[in-house]
């Protein structure tokens, strides 16, 4: 079998499917943001008929089975450590992203509108929440007394021996084919206005704001963000684990940023006398975030801060540039 420059094995199948998703994301969002818009409540409708029948059967057999249901083992149990608790939560963290990008297509709006993005995350975020903990609550009563080899196919195990084998399997082909070609589409849309907005800002190269004539999409962004998507998926192609946490380390790290830039904007710069809200709650965030991002493994944290470093120096030249030029850089 041959390997890579770093000893992995090549996965020829699996670079394949990377080119076909990649392709696929591009081609949902290619042809605006109404078309994907629709595209993406569909497959949104099938993911949530996916969790109410696993919920269903999973109560059901909880009570047909005579077993505890809304315990408090799944809270917190005998062998649950905060350490624990916080190391779980940075592999979590890619499960609950997405509601956060909603902010991204404020360009797509109407002025008038607006005010619509703060109900909409606070919507999702409320949704998913309450949809995760009952989720994971009925998992873990279906789970009680049962030992996994590996806590990454627990799931599974857990739906073969208390529902049935035949149950694990459709419900395992079908999170591979509704959820991957759902998840990743609004994941692209994000991360294509994110380049397109600093494109605009001038933070990045001017390129990136151009919008296509026909679709009103920022094409060059979105191809841009697909390239490098698969450079590095090619990349990582043999260890998803150590990709998915850095991805996990971006997202924290933007977080954390949020945070800060809360405080020295409202409670430096405009001098906010909101100090629940506008110091001690963001504050309370970077902890929290903070704790996280700790248990995180070794070569996330080398690979998320190294990035954080090129950046901060490349905005600091690109600042120092700006200034000797006489100009400041507008922001959309």
């Amino acid at each position: 079998m041959r390997s890579d420059a770093r000893g992995v094995p090549a996965n020829p199948a699996g670079q394949r499917w990377i080119l076909l998703t990649a392709a696929y994301n591009i081609a949902v969002n290619w042809f605006g943001i109404k078309t994907s818009a629709r595209f993406n409540l569909g497959t949104l409708l099938l993911q949530f008929a996916m969790l109410f029948v696993f919920l269903g059967a999973g109560i059901y057999m909880l009570a047909r089975s005579g077993m505890p249901r809304v315990t408090y083992t799944p809270r917190w149990g005998a062998a649950t450590t905060p350490a624990g608790v916080f190391s779980a939560a940075s592999l979590c963290v890619m499960a609950y992203l997405g509601f956060d990008a909603i902010t991204t297509l404020s360009g797509d709006v109407r002025h008038d509108q607006r005010h619509l993005f703060g109900r909409a995350v606070s919507t999702c975020r409320l949704t998913l929440g309450a949809l995760a903990i009952i989720d994971v609550w009925v998992l873990s009563d279906l789970s009680r007394g049962l030992a996994f080899k590996d806590p990454t196919t627990a799931t599974f195990e857990t739906i073969s021996v208390r529902i049935h084998p035949l149950f694990r399997t459709v419900l395992a082909w079908a999170m591979a084919l509704v959820v991957a070609v759902s998840i990743t589409p609004p994941m692209v849309t994000g991360v294509s206005h994110i380049l397109y907005a600093m494109g605009h800002a001038g933070a990045l190269r001017r390129p990136l704001a151009a919008v296509h004539p026909r679709y009103r999409v920022p094409h060059v962004a979105l191809l841009t963000s697909g390239v490098a998507s698969i450079a590095i998926a090619l990349y990582f192609a043999g260890e998803f684990d150590t990709l998915t946490s850095i991805v996990n380390f971006g997202a924290l790290a933007a977080f954390t940023a949020v945070n800060a830039s809360t405080i020295m904007l409202f409670a430096v710069a405009r001098r906010s006398r909101r100090r629940s809200a506008h110091v001690v709650s963001p504050l309370l965030g970077i902890a929290a975030l903070a704790a996280v991002m700790a248990q995180m493994s070794r070569p996330a944290l080398v690979v998320g801060v190294a990035w954080l470093a090129a950046g901060g120096i490349v905005q600091r030249r690109r600042a120092g540039t700006s200034g000797r030029r006489g100009r400041r850089t507008a922001v959309p």
